[in-house]
This record gives structure tokens, C-alpha cells and sequence, in this order.
């Protein structure tokens, strides 16, 4: 997830891995959000918050760079 929240911030396009499906830029921060409350269900340190704003990933899963 975080792979993809440095490339929406660098202005990197991601729109091949969106046009073969490896990622759904709409489900980015679900996503993370579903991978840290399993490492804490695991009782594992999850220290990386996802900020949307800081990722180019709107609320609403759109971004604001273009990719």
C-alpha cells in the first residue's frame, strides 16, 4: 500500500498497474486500514498510518495527481 501512496506523492503514474488490476487506487487506504487491524489483532506493531491527503488519495479513493 505504501508503495503506491509514494508514487501518487512523486507524481510516478501507477495507471499500468491499475489497467491490469494489480491495484484499485479506490481501495488503497481500506486496504491498509484492513492490513493494520490484522497485525493488530496478531498483536504486531503497526507504526505507518496512511494520511490520504499526503498520499494523493482523496476520502473517496480518487487522487488528486494525475497517474
Amino acid at each position: 500500500m505504501r508503495l503506491f501512496a509514494g508514487s501518487i506523492r512523486k507524481s510516478v503514474s501507477t495507471r499500468g498497474c491499475e489497467e491490469t488490476g494489480l491495484v484499485a487506487l479506490s481501495k488503497i487506504r481500506s486496504r491498509h486500514d484492513a492490513l493494520a487491524g490484522e497485525m493488530k489483532r496478531r498483536v504486531m506493531n503497526h507504526r505507518s498510518p496512511m494520511d490520504p491527503s499526503l498520499a494523493g488519495i482523496r476520502a473517496d479513493g480518487s487522487t488528486s495527481r494525475r497517474t
